[in-house]
């Protein structure tokens, strides 16, 4: 029988998180003036990785590890629609359309989607490993709109081929890079 392992002691690094942190900015293709939203965004609830480095600034936040950081989630979701609706709008879209492509990407497939795309994947195991994933990766791109703004998010969202004529037209169907390359 193999004994347990424990975690890291508080203000240690966790290999899991510092593994995901040396991937994930040049995956994004974003790299954080402030990573401190980055490291928070990994904080959500239920993610196996733990940054026990915030447990200070959590704790200080007035939040705990353990709830994550649901306010950077939903932040994300509202900064996804944005970007989406923005884009739509700069092309002269009618109204119709932006509000139902902006609603269309923010959904779990959608945003479960761009977590594969993303390599966030492989870092969630288990039954709840699609709802972590999905808050996660809205957790991650409100740490890139926090950071970057539209102009951050819409540079992600581009290099994952969101803005793509196909991709656009899979959006509002199967789901973010549904028939994207």
């Amino acid at each position: 029988m193999t004994e347990p392992t424990r975690p890291p002691a508080p203000g240690s690094p966790d290999p899991k998180m510092e593994k995901v942190l040396a991937i994930i900015e040049p995956t994004l293709g974003h790299f954080f003036h402030r990573p401190i939203y980055l490291r928070q965004a990994l904080q959500t609830p239920g993610s196996p990785i733990h940054d026990h480095a915030l447990n200070v600034v959590e704790t200080t936040d007035a939040r705990s590890v353990e709830e994550g950081n649901k306010r950077l989630a939903v932040v994300g979701n509202a900064a996804l629609e944005l970007t989406v609706a923005d884009f739509f709008f700069a092309r002269g879209a009618e109204w119709r359309e932006i509000a139902t492509e902006s609603k269309a990407v923010a959904t779990d497939a959608s945003v479960l989607q761009l977590g594969h795309m993303m390599e966030l994947g492989p870092v969630f195991d288990g039954p709840d490993a699609p709802t972590h994933l999905a808050r996660t990766v809205r957790a991650v791109l409100g740490a890139v709109f926090c950071d970057g703004g539209v102009v951050g998010l819409r540079g992600v969202l581009a290099r994952f081929r969101m803005f793509d004529g196909e991709t656009e037209r899979a959006v509002a169907g199967a789901g973010v890079g549904a028939g994207a390359a």
